[in-house]
């Protein structure tokens, strides 16, 4: 079984975000479509527990938030020597 790392992980919740179904995002990232499954579960979980900047904080690096009226936008940098 592949090993799913931060890297996979942070792929799971962006294709997911972007509409993608598990089998597809698992066919990307060469896992099954359960192991997908499993990993977006931890990270629902995790949100429920913990303040959702928080959790997104842990994937993505430092996660900054504006609001302008009922817009919000985002900017993260990610410090990860991994992305390097």
């Amino acid at each position: 079984m592949k090993k799913i790392g931060i890297k996979e992980k942070r792929a799971i919740i962006k294709l997911r975000g972007l509409g993608h179904t598990l089998k597809e995002i698992g066919d990307h990232l060469k896992v099954s479509g359960e192991a997908v499954k499993y990993h977006l579960n931890v990270f629902k979980k995790q949100c429920k527990e913990l303040h959702y900047s928080k959790v997104f904080s842990d994937y993505f690096g430092n996660v900054f938030m504006t609001v302008n009226g009922n817009t919000a936008s985002w900017s993260t940098k990610i410090v990860n020597e991994e992305d390097k």
